[in-house]
Parts: structure tokens; C-alpha cells; sequence
């Protein structure tokens, strides 16, 4: 249904990519890019104990975002200067090319160690942070779930070309200093407002809103948790052979499909449809877990998690960028409190391979109670916490009964008069009370289409003005009454 409920077309798909914001989808895909490839820099040196910055980061990433949190108003400012952009992204770079270095014991590499994890750690939260507000101030709902698919399409790519055997591994590690330094250039642009697009619905009072933010921060955490688990299980943290491998393709382009839908879902207003996206993402996840100890490191049962998490990531990026543009709540505070559980989780995720690696040898069936509990886990989260009911209340249109009404009694009317799809929206618009200057912005036409379709409607219709329209909506409930 387009709008107001006819069906989608390929002209408004169209008119949805030619509205993206290219400099913000790249900008965002590539601090993304960096945060991913510069945690699995250890891998490019074999024998390096660069691994260890990795927990270190995380825990300094969980402790800035929870900052950020509680002064977050301050956060906001701060975050719109060039200035500290441009330190965020220096501090990303000089960190992850200290990260090679750390390959020995004594006092000099522990520092280097603890400098490589505050610079990694500080860019990994207030870097994302500040694309956040970004996208607060400039993206909208198809910006983002474009700019997370091609992060994906950009992480293929990459470790497909530069984790070849005669490739350099200084190659892969100096592009990856590099990918912040260029978002930042292009964090720093000027860029356009937000142009509207369809607007889900937020909670009405603050009460509601923070309880939702604990709600679905839990529910993150959950996620990202188990697939932190099954990611060092099943890939024995060699991330780069997985990322560029035909399995990954294959992954790669569910995501892309995925992404294609949600921009119609979005567009159209369809966004009871992220139900199935929300529960794919549960059964893929809870599937992956509940196989761990029967196909124990297989890549393509890393795929399910894989492409479980793509699904909820995105959904919970929807939300969060809902919450900040709708109900006007502070982008530091909302997506400094999912910054913060994303860390706590993989922290706590990769904290549980270590002691399933310690004591697999002493408890045979470690994996299997692992496994149970990695089940648990996820339907808690995913059925009790942050339930399908509190994602619909964000993620749904809440129309009231009287809305509703209308639009089937439009719809009805059209189907009995033979209007096309375009008249079927703009009879609803019109019985809705819309003016032309609302119409023409709602579907993204000129006025003088607008009045054409008014026009083509009287003649169906048999009417003379807006007023015999909505006489003729009144009188078509009464009789179906």
C-alpha cells in the first residue's frame, strides 16, 4: 500500500533513492567499517597478542558511552565541533596502528596496550555517536538501513581484495587508519536537513520513553551477546576468512534483498511488516544457538547469527533514530545507552569463550549447557523484554479507530467507482481533510497533479467539490452499516 494504502510502485522507490543522502549513507558505512576491521587487525599479524586491546577497548567504549549518557546535553555540543570530530578520528587511527605493536610483555607494551584501548575505545563511542546525531539531524529511516548494507557490501569487498596471501597485511591496516580520517571529512560537511519521509510513531510522555529505552537496550544486549559467543566459537576469531568468503556472498545479498524491503516498508508506511523481520532475526539467532554443539565451527551456521543480528541491528537503528527525530530526545542519551550495551555485551560475549575455552577440556558438556543457556538467553529477551508488542509500539502507525474507518470506506469506494491507485490516495487524503499543498507533499507530486486526480475523482464520483466527497465517504458508511 502507497501512503495512504494503495499498492507500492517502482516510481516511488525511485523517488525514495533519488532523496537519499549519499555523503551521510558512505560517511556512516565507512565509520562502521573502521570499527569492525580494526578489532580484527590482530588476525593480518599472526602471533600477535594484539587481541588483547580488544576486551580493554570495549570496556573504555561501555564506560565513555554511559558518560555521554548522563551529561548528554553537554554531549550534543560537543559533538557538533570539526575540532573534536577531527581528534575523535585521529585518536581511531593512531590507536589502530598502535595495535600491531603490542607484541611483547614489560611495562612498554602494557602501555601501549592500555594507549592502543582508551584511543580505540573513545573513537568507538564518540565517533558513532556523533554519526548518530548526524543522521538525527540530516538521515532518515532509508539513509540508515542503506548506509548499514553498504558498510556490509564495503566489508566484502575489502577483505575479499586485501586478505590475499601476497597481499601486505600494513596494506589492509593502513586503509583502516584511513576509513575514519575520511568520515570525518565527510562528517564534517555541511549537509542538508532531514527531508520528510513517512514518520512511524514514538510513546507520548517520557515515562514510556525511558522505559523503552531499557527495554530495547536489553534486548541488544541479548542479541549481540550470544553473537559474540557464536562468533569466537564458530570462526576461532579468524573473522577475515569468514568476511571474504562465498558464504558471506551469499549473506551478503539476503542483506541487500532485506534492505530493498525495508525501504518499501518504510516508504509505503507498511511497518506492521517488520514483524517478520523482527522474528527472522529470533529464529535465526535462537537457530544458530540451538545447533552450536551438534555443527560446531561451521562458518554457515555463523551465517544464521550473521544475518539474525543484520536484522535486529537494523530494526533497532529504526528505533533509535525514530525516538531522536520524533520525539525530539537527545541523540547522546539514546544512542550512548546502546553504544554502552553493544560493548557491555561482546565484553561479557567474548568473556564466555575464555572460560568455555578454559574448562571445555574439564566439563565435556560445557558447550551443550552453554548452548541451552545462549536459548534461554534470546527467547527471554526476544518474548519478555523486548517483545514484539514493544517494537510494534514504536515501529507501527497508531491510527485511531476513526482513521481506520475511513480508509476502508475509501477503499470500498474506489473498488465500487473504478479509481485507479493514485485517485484511491488522493480520495483518502481528501476525506482525511487534507489540503493540495499537503497532498502534493505526502505523495510527492505537483499541485497541478493533485488537482488533476481531485478532478478525475469528481468525474467517477459524480461529485462537485470536496464537501459532496466526504457526503458521498458519510453516506457509503451508512450503507454499509
Amino acid at each position: 500500500m502507497a501512503n495512504a494504502g494503495g499498492k507500492f510502485s517502482a516510481k516511488q522507490f525511485m523517488v525514495a533513492m533519488g532523496r537519499v543522502n549519499i555523503p551521510l549513507v558512505i560517511g556512516f558505512a565507512l565509520c562502521q567499517l573502521w570499527v569492525t576491521l580494526c578489532f580484527f587487525t590482530p588476525q593480518l599479524f599472526p602471533g600477535n597478542p594484539g587481541s588483547n586491546v580488544y576486551g580493554l577497548s570495549l570496556a573504555v567504549t561501555a564506560l565513555v558511552s554511559i558518560g555521554a549518557m548522563l551529561r548528554h546535553h553537554r554531549f550534543d555540543v560537543l559533538l557538533k565541533k570539526p575540532a573534536m570530530i577531527y581528534g575523535i578520528a585521529a585518536s581511531a587511527a593512531v590507536g589502530t596502528l598502535l595495535i600491531p605493536l603490542v607484541s611483547g610483555t614489560g611495562p612498554w607494551f602494557l602501555a601501549l596496550t592500555i594507549t592502543a584501548a582508551v584511543l580505540t575505545g573513545l573513537a568507538s563511542s564518540l565517533f558513532f555517536m556523533a554519526w548518530y546525531q548526524k543522521f538525527t539531524e540530516a538521515g532518515s529511516a532509508v539513509d540508515c538501513v542503506l548506509s548499514i548494507t553498504t558498510y556490509s557490501v564495503f566489508l566484502y569487498v575489502l577483505t575479499r581484495l586485501l586478505h590475499a596471501p601476497a597481499m601486505s597485511p600494513w596494506i589492509t591496516l593502513a586503509l583502516t587508519a584511513a576509513t575514519p580520517l575520511c568520515a570525518a571529512l565527510i562528517l564534517n560537511r555541511r549537509m542538508p536537513p532531514a527531508r520528510p519521509f513517512p514518520s512511524l510513531a514514538v510513546p507520548t510522555n517520557v515515562t514510556s520513553l525511558n522505559r523503552f529505552i531499557v527495554k530495547f537496550c536489553f534486548g541488544l544486549f541479548a542479541t549481540s551477546f550470544v553473537s559474540e559467543f557464536l562468533r569466537s566459537y564458530l570462526l576461532e576469531r579468524n573473522d577475515l576468512n569468514y568476511y571474504s568468503s562465498e558464504i558471506n556472498l551469499l549473506i551478503l545479498l539476503f542483506k541487500i534483498g532485506c534492505s530493498v524491503g525495508i525501504i518499501i516498508i518504510v516508504q509505503t508506511r507498511r511497518t506492521n511488516d517488520f514483524s517478520f523481520l523482527y522474528r527472522t532475526s529470533f529464529l535465526l539467532i535462537m537457530l544458530s544457538a540451538l545447533l552450536l554443539p551438534h555443527i560446531p565451527r561451521q562458518e554457515f551456521l555463523y551465517a544464521f547469527t550473521n544475518a539474525g543480528a543484520f536484522l535486529f541491528k537494523l530494526v533497532i537503528m529504526l528505533i533509535a533514530l525514530e525516538l531522536c527525530q520524533r520525539f525530539k530526545a537527545s541523540p547522546s542519551l539514546v544512542f550512548g545507552a546502546t553504544r554502552a550495551a553493544w560493548s557491555l555485551d561482546l565484553l561479557l560475549g567474548s568473556s564466555l569463550f575464555a572460560v568455555y575455552q578454559q574448562f571445555s577440556g574439564t566439563y565435556p558438556q560445557l558447550l551443550q549447557t552453554i548452548s541451552l543457556f545462549l536459548v534461554v538467553v534470546v527467547v527471554v529477551a526476544f518474548l519478555f523484554v523486548f517483545t514484539e508488542r514493544d517494537r510494534t509500539s514504536i515501529l507501527s502507525p497508531q491510527e485511531d479507530a476513526e482513521t481506520t474507518s475511513t480508509q476502508s470506506r475509501c477503499e470500498a469506494i474506489a473498488l465500487h467507482f473504478d479509481l485507479s491507485e493514485r485517485e484511491t490516495e488522493v480520495l483518502n487524503l481528501v476525506a482525511k481533510g487534507r489540503s493540495t499543498p499537503r497532498i502534493q507533499e505526502e505523495l510527492h507530486i505537483s499541485a497541478h497533479t493533485v488537482n488533476s486526480h481531485i478532478q478525475h475523482v469528481y468525474q467517477k464520483l459524480k461529485v462537485h467539490s470536496r464537501q459532496e466527497i466526504l457526503d458521498v465517504v458519510d453516506a457509503w458508511q451508512k450503507k454499509s452499516d
